[in-house]
């Protein structure tokens, strides 16, 4: 069993909100995640590491879509 963190940096608190609720809608019951100042912490896991790969993709690539109009800096941070 696996589980990680994202950790997204973004220009406001509005546009980590605006990410958030594309995430949440995309991947619900799969994700858990919440704002804190302009940062978005989204967590997956645990689940076996086919599953947790899995959702990590999705995840990325619906955050590759929500934030191509907007330009946020991502930084990814694996916890155990």
């Amino acid at each position: 069993m696996a589980k990680a963190t994202i950790q997204l940096r973004c220009r406001s608190p509005e546009e980590a909100h605006v990410l958030w609720d594309a995430l949440r809608t995309d991947d619900p019951g799969f994700i858990e995640g919440r704002v804190e100042d302009n940062v978005l912490m989204i967590s997956a896991g645990p689940d076996p590491m086919p599953s947790l790969h899995a959702t990590l993709d999705d995840v990325l690539a619906c955050l590759q879509a929500a934030s191509g109009a907007t330009n946020v800096t991502t930084e990814i941070e694996e916890v155990d």
